[in-house]
């Protein structure tokens, strides 16, 4: 009960942190006069507000610079630094793996569990952290999970890592002043409605070569410029959630 009472905080906080970007329906927000972004499907109807802090200008010339960026896009929201982020930000070194491989690496120091029913999954866990992988063409892919310890990390993301290293990483440059608790990243592929959307005449915004990616949204917690915490998986909630009884699988 307590592990599953911890992730469940932490799977709260996530929440808490979206529903602080001043979530409104479309029908009630003039879309010109804002800075704003949503995801598609179930959640088309809302958008997410901020302060855009890059670009700095938001015109057709802008927006075919940031096409071949890491990061498309920043926004200031609350407390949360929120990044439009191409999907080779999410890559992972370490995945996909197959099974063989991740008995072998994360055997001696994991909980390490095999779901043989279709879809077929992975879990990789101890008493601080949780991966889940989907396994498609006998290879695993992370989907989602928590992260919140020295022992594991994410598209090259890991607890104790400096946040300057982060954004250098990134190529993001931030002002000083800019201060946060959170940052998010999102990937560009799960959104909907953005300001550069219109300048697109081709929507497809990834090339082609593009890794393949399982998950669409990190939480990193930022404590004394460094990370305290990772938290990923699909755009939305869901999945986050649906990761608080994995510490009940065993």
């Amino acid at each position: 009960m307590e592990k599953k009472i911890c992730f469940f905080v932490y799977a709260f906080i996530f929440l808490t942190i979206i529903n602080a970007c001043d979530n409104r329906s479309v029908a009630s927000i003039n879309r010109d006069d804002l800075d704003s972004f949503n995801y598609g499907w179930a959640m088309s109807h809302h958008y997410f507000i901020g302060n855009i802090i890059y670009p700095k200008t938001r015109d057709s010339i802008s927006a075919n610079k940031i096409q071949s960026q890491k990061i498309q896009t920043i926004f200031l929201m609350s407390d949360t630094l929120v990044l439009i982020a191409h999907d080779d930000v999410f890559y992972s070194r370490e995945f996909p793996i197959d099974s063989t491989s991740i008995i072998k690496k994360y055997g001696s120091k994991f909980t390490v569990l095999f779901d043989d029913e279709r879809p077929y999954y992975a879990y990789i866990r101890n008493d601080n952290d949780t991966i889940e992988l989907c396994k498609e063409n006998n290879l695993f892919y992370p989907q989602a999970g928590h992260i919140n310890s020295y022992d594991l990390s994410i598209a090259g993301f890991q607890k104790g890592q400096e946040i300057r290293e982060v954004l250098s990483s990134l190529n993001i440059d931030l002002p000083e002043e800019i201060s946060y608790n959170y940052i998010a990243i999102v990937s560009c592929e799960v959104i909907d409605d953005i300001w550069y959307k219109k300048y697109y005449v081709d929507d497809d915004q990834n090339n082609s070569s593009a890794p393949d990616i399982w998950y669409s949204v990190m939480l990193l917690q930022v404590i004394d410029q460094k990370i305290n915490s990772i938290i990923f998986g699909m755009n939305g909630t869901e999945t986050l959630i649906s990761i608080i009884d994995l510490h009940h699988f065993v």
